[in-house]
């Protein structure tokens, strides 16, 4: 698997990518990886258990900062590889298809990605939910996340991407990081992008990218799921606080200026720039991982 997945991605790059604009800036890739990979992540696919649902919801995670060493050592293998290798080079693809809006906000050399984790929906975990994912924003979480990795195993119903109403919506629904299951305010429902097999879906994440998963009838999703971030630092050159106390302005109300700063040059990206910085360092969040993965012989 290994070598399948370095000769895969050897020579990919971001002129394999189209950028679609509307409702925001988002990345859609069929038929990304040979299916003997896929095969060999479908059945390397940890068992249920290993996953956590939240109360009344569909939506089962296995977060590898927390889980990976409960897996066997085979499957520790697999995944573990494929992270490092294929999933690297995806990433480090995406940000240079989006480099030339980055470029525009910050000098970054050095991007690191978290959030590094499986999904899956299991209908049977609730009784008559209205979502798996009700409406939001990364943005409104962390401001310096560049853009959202997910890379489906299966197919049927996906992500549903909405657009503000009219003029943009306004720095204290931004900031409120909350699931907004009253959709109509503010934002409406203006596409889906299906879940199927072997699929990439990559969004930027912005003030103005809200989205999210509908539940629909009995149907089994799986996802790779990542999150790729600007380094922690960045937060005071932007915006002249720390990253926990943007949250907690955020929040409060508290940095309206500059939540319409964002929105404003998010707003004006009427067409996507060329790319400009084609390479940039990849590293994991958890530094533990830059060291040790893979960790078993298969």
């Amino acid at each position: 698997m290994k070598n399948d997945i370095m000769e895969t991605f050897e020579n990919w790059n971001h002129k394999e990518l189209e950028i679609l604009t509307d409702p925001f800036p988002h990345i859609i890739c069929d038929d990304l990886l040979p299916e003997n990979i896929i095969e060999d992540l479908d059945k390397h696919w940890p068992e249920t258990d290993l996953f956590e649902y939240e109360a009344n919801r569909t939506l089962g995670t296995l977060q590898f900062s927390e889980r990976f060493h409960d897996l066997d050592k085979c499957d520790q293998y697999v995944w573990g590889n494929f992270f490092q290798d294929s999933l690297r080079k995806i990433i480090k693809s995406i940000f240079a298809a989006f480099s030339g809006i980055f470029v525009q906000r910050f000098d970054i050399e050095r991007i690191g990605f978290g959030g590094l984790m499986l999904q899956q929906v299991d209908n049977e975990k609730s009784a008559a939910p209205n979502w798996d994912l009700p409406p939001h924003l990364h943005y409104a979480h962390d401001p310096l996340w560049l853009f959202s990795v997910l890379l489906h195993l299966d197919n049927g119903p996906g992500t549903t991407l909405y657009k503000s109403k009219g003029a943009v919506p306004t720095p204290e629904f931004i900031g409120e990081f909350k699931w907004h299951e009253g959709v109509g305010e503010q934002i409406y429902e203006t596409k889906e992008v299906p879940f199927r097999r072997n699929r990439l879906f990559a969004m930027l994440d912005s003030p103005l990218s809200f989205h999210g998963v509908k539940m629909v009838g009995a149907s089994r999703r799986r996802t790779i799921r990542a999150h790729v971030a600007a380094p922690e630092e960045l937060c005071l050159d932007l915006y002249d606080i720390t990253l926990p106390s943007w949250r907690e302005k955020a929040r409060a109300g508290l940095i309206n200026d500059h939540i319409k700063k964002d929105v404003e040059f998010f707003s004006s990206l009427k067409t996507i720039p060329s790319p400009i910085k084609t390479d940039v360092e990849v590293h994991y969040v958890i530094e533990e991982w830059n060291r040790s993965l893979p960790i078993a012989e298969r």
